[in-house]
């Protein structure tokens, strides 16, 4: 097992993901060190009375308790230095990023960890620095510490060096976790770097178990009531739309805001808040993290006010929505692109509304109270969505391998289906599915058995709510590579493992169809023969549904050589068809084709081949490769709409 150290930038105990990062990691059996910062006696008492809980240790490797008062005005003067000398000469250090950076360093050192996971900004550095020094690093993109502030609030900021660090972890990280498809995709493009694995920032669908049942925010219960919570209540956090809101809103509620509560918010709020809402208008301090999905599901309607202005902001899908979601809440979410991804994806009950536009907030306020049904109709979507698909329970899998994938791993088996060292050349099998769990061990396994050895197996699980991708990750130990992503569709998920293959030729495989062993041996026979000209090869194919028995092959007037177009023609003509697992494409002309378009879900393989046709020099057909192709059943790919074969 392996030594796994994490860097937080403050308390554990208001750190809920690095806590289930930690939980997982230890219950597979690794040695599990957190490291943080102490900086307020109240979370100090509550860290300690978390760790006593848990089978990982945490410790501080900076604590500003008054028994280190001069250490604390040193630490604290060396930033202040630090400061000023990166505003009058623009000189980083460390001490810009925050307080611990240089510890956290030593703590590694010392520790020599398999691996370390970065989680706070001063550890950004602390993670260059590690891996020049040749330590194995993580990062976790939490947030997106570069775009995570309004332009006019950088100056001073060193935002150069940070972005420098992200990039430079982005790139060389193995372990590299987001928190959203939308932060993912664009930190790839702004970084060239692999795409982070997604993990949202969910809650474990058991903690309902939990809840106490009382009720202790709520004054008036015959009155709908509004929750919403964040670290510090303030300016910036949507409740300016809100307030602006409450004078529009055609139905009484209470509202109910829950954070830490400065003074200056309380002098802005209490003058800025209307005086017929101060009776209904409610603050309520932090609770601990075992308490807060009992008062969270107290409530009616969740308010996910974020703003878009913000680079960072408006792609990670924070905390507060899910727990929304597992407590049972009705929601009410600014139209961020994080958000959007969330909703959209498994929650259309959801009110999205532009941000900042009180009016929006007031109306989709009043549309979900406007009868009880339909605030009872949005509430139990909220908890489906929560139990299928936005629950820690679905993103365990994602995390386990993606430690795996990091993790050295010398004691592993040989490979079954490595490269091998013969001439022969590499056939890409690539598998895009979605809640295929009936058929994706036996379409493995047909990919496997090929008798055409030099092959890599690349799964693509397109967000599968249900057992897919726990029955494709034990094939991982025979060399398939298994990637999880959020729900995009299929013609996504074949583009990713394009992105993710290095073969000099091409086989799609959809999750519930099946190669005969001897299928790519053929076609790989003619192929390779021709190797003045760029021909793709068809196959065989019987279609079948639960048994393949003796399927027989599907006769028609494709089944022969052709130029592209007279293929086509033909096609058209005579009603001829290839199902994507027939075929067998050199990559050179697959990318001539260009990706599957993704905008597509209607025949969006027949889009595709075409193109691939159209950039080969014609069809060979190979009567001799076999392969299955699965009728009779609703199981589609997540975007299909239509049959799957053209």
């Amino acid at each position: 097992m392996a030594k796994i150290l994490s860097l937080i930038g403050a308390h554990i105990c208001t750190a809920p993901r690095p806590q289930k990062e930690a939980d997982l990691f230890a219950e597979l059996g690794h040695e599990v060190l957190v490291r943080g910062v102490w900086f307020d006696p109240a979370l100090i008492e509550r860290d300690k009375q978390l760790r006593e809980t848990k089978s990982w240790d945490f410790q501080p490797v900076l604590c500003f308790e008054r028994r280190h008062l001069f250490r604390n005005r040193v630490t604290r003067v060396k930033r202040k230095i630090a400061l000023e000398v990166f505003q009058k000469f623009n000189i980083f250090s460390p001490e810009l990023l925050g307080y611990g950076a240089r510890e956290m360093l030593s703590t590694v050192q010392r520790e020599k960890p398999d691996l370390t996971i970065i989680h706070s900004e001063a550890g950004l550095w602390v993670g260059s620095q590690l891996l020049q020094q040749g330590f194995r690093v993580g990062i976790d993109f939490e947030d997106w510490f570069s775009e995570d502030l309004p332009l006019e609030a950088r100056k001073g900021r060193p935002t150069q060096e940070i972005r420098q660090f992200e990039e430079t972890l982005a790139r060389s990280c193995q372990y590299s976790l987001t928190t959203s498809t939308a932060m993912a995709e664009n930190m790839t493009q702004s970084f060239g770097s692999p795409p982070p694995t997604v993990i949202y920032n969910t809650f474990p669908w058991a903690d309902r178990k939990t809840l106490d049942g009382k009720i202790l925010d709520r004054k008036d219960l015959s009155l709908p009531s509004l929750h919403w919570f964040s670290h510090t209540i303030g300016k910036g956090r949507g409740l300016e739309q809100l307030l602006e809101a409450l004078l529009l809103l055609k139905t009484p509620v209470e509202i109910h805001l829950r954070g830490n509560y400065p003074e200056s918010t309380r002098l802005w709020l209490e003058s800025s808040l209307p005086s017929e809402w101060k009776r209904k208008f409610f603050i309520h301090p932090l609770v601990s993290n075992d308490d807060l999905l009992s008062r969270i599901a107290e409530h009616d309607i969740g308010l996910a006010l974020e703003s878009s202005e913000v680079r960072s902001r408006d792609l990670t899908i924070t905390n507060k929505l899910f727990q929304y979601m597992l407590g049972g809440l009705a929601i009410v979410a600014t139209d961020t692109a994080g958000q959007r991804e969330a909703l959209s994806s498994w929650l259309p009950q959801g009110q999205l509304i532009p941000v900042a536009d009180p009016l929006a907030l007031a109306n989709a306020i009043d549309a979900l109270l406007e009868s009880k049904e339909k605030l009872i109709n949005a509430k139990e979507a909220s908890l489906r969505a929560a139990e299928h698909h936005y629950c820690w329970e679905k993103e365990i899998p994602k995390l386990k391998r993606a430690l795996e994938n990091a993790l050295p791993t010398p004691s592993k088996k040989p490979l079954k289906h490595a490269r091998s060292s013969n001439s022969e050349s590499l056939v890409s099998i690539l598998i895009p599915c979605y809640n295929a769990e009936k058929w994706i061990s036996q379409t493995i396994e047909s990919a496997l058995q090929q008798s055409w050895k030099n092959i890599e197996i690349i799964i693509v699980d397109d967000g599968s709510d249900d057992d897919t991708l726990q029955k494709a990750i034990p094939y991982e130990e025979f060399g398939v590579k298994v990637i999880s992503q959020s729900n995009h569709g299929a013609s996504h998920a074949r583009n990713v493992a394009l992105e993710h293959s290095s073969g000099k030729f091409i086989q799609y495989l959809d999750a519930d169809d099946v190669l005969g062993i001897d299928k790519i041996k053929a076609q790989m026979g003619i192929l390779e023969r021709e190797t003045n000209h760029q021909y793709i090869a068809s196959s065989s194919w019987g279609p079948f549904q639960n048994e393949i028995g003796s399927t027989p092959s599907v006769q028609q007037a494709v089944n022969r050589d052709l130029l592209p177009i007279d293929w086509l023609v033909c096609s058209w003509e005579d009603g001829g068809m290839m199902p994507p697992v027939a075929w067998l494409i050199p990559r050179k002309v697959a990318e001539s084709a260009g990706p599957w378009n993704e905008e597509l879900s209607l025949n969006d393989d027949g889009e595709f081949f075409t193109r691939v046709l159209l950039a080969s020099d014609g069809t060979k057909h190979c009567p001799e490769a076999q392969c299955y192709y699965r009728t009779g059943h609703s199981g589609r790919l997540s975007a299909s709409s239509t049959p799957k074969a053209w």
